[in-house]
């Protein structure tokens, strides 16, 4: 997104979404924000992203995921532009470890106050993914619309999501269109992730299990729910890593899939005690920076 800001220019900048709106191009709102629901007032909120690690696509290397975690209201981070409002985009974020428990997450879609007509570049739809590393995320959560706003928007995030080291927060469908290049763009100002961090106590459970010589899916009541939901996740990609090898037996209906199944392969034990070492340990070189993933290119 190409920044032309001129102060003296302001006002003729806001008028000019008039003569824009006459001559057909589309703003996806009237340059007024629409009020966001305010979240319930006694939600934790003690907040949890560490830092941004990656994102689908970046504009210009001054538009980083960092951007969003700077409290400036003058940067932000911008997609590139693509021919399509359908193509979708994410952002991935590191929280403060070992695990987080996210209760809601606020957004701040930017508004180029600079560019003629003063546009806002929403998504049209968010969705949360939260896990203990950038390729074991949950499965996303049901999407929320998003306004044409440039207030605080506050999204209350579903108990069942895992407690997790990372969040992805991705972003569904594009509603404006840039003038200079008639290419749709999402465009984020601030992200904020908001709940608590596990415990000593609870981390001390999860270890139980996950160094266990033979690692197996928790049994009822073992794990607090939100560390039975991280391990199931775990279990669930050593399961589909285990499909993926070459000599791996068909899926049955039995040890790999029923609670309390030994995972008594090589790769399980590896996975599980990988997953110990990033959330016991503090791993903290674990990042994202080579994370890669086509969502945004395949999903809107």
């Amino acid at each position: 997104m190409e920044a032309f800001q001129n102060d003296g220019l302001q006002n003729m900048i806001r008028e000019a979404s008039t003569v824009l709106r006459a001559r057909g191009f589309r703003y996806c709102d009237d340059g007024v924000d629409q009020e966001p629901e305010p979240l319930p007032t006694e939600l934790s909120a003690t907040p949890l992203i560490a830092a941004g690690l990656a994102a689908s696509s970046t504009d210009l290397p001054t538009q980083s995921i960092a951007r969003t975690l700077d409290n400036d209201p003058t940067t932000f981070w911008s997609s590139r532009g693509t021919a399509s409002p359908e193509a979708g985009a994410w952002l991935l974020y590191k929280l403060k470890g070992p695990l987080c428990i996210v209760h809601f997450v606020q957004l701040v879609v930017f508004r180029a106050r600079y560019q003629f007509g003063e546009p806002i570049y929403p998504p049209l739809h968010v969705s949360f993914q939260t896990g203990p590393s950038p390729a074991s995320l949950a499965p996303a959560t049901a999407v929320y619309p998003v306004l044409a706003s440039s207030q605080v928007q506050g999204f209350l995030l579903p108990a069942s999501l895992p407690a997790g080291r990372f969040l992805r927060v991705n972003l569904h469908g594009r509603q404006q269109q840039q003038l200079e290049d008639m290419q749709w763009y999402v465009a984020v100002e601030r992200v904020e992730a908001f709940g608590r961090q596990v415990p000593p106590s609870e981390l001390a459970s999860l270890r139980s299990w996950a160094q266990g010589s033979t690692p197996c899916l928790p049994s009822p009541g073992s794990l607090p729910a939100h560390l039975a939901s991280c391990a199931l996740q775990a279990h669930a990609q050593v399961a589909v890593e285990k499909q993926q090898q070459p000599d791996a037996d068909p899926p049955e209906a039995s040890s790999a899939h029923r609670c309390g199944g030994p995972l008594d392969d090589r790769l399980g034990q590896d996975r599980h005690r990988g997953l110990l070492d990033l959330l016991i340990e503090h791993d903290d070189g674990v990042g994202g920076e080579d994370y890669q993933d086509d969502w945004s290119s395949s999903s809107s």
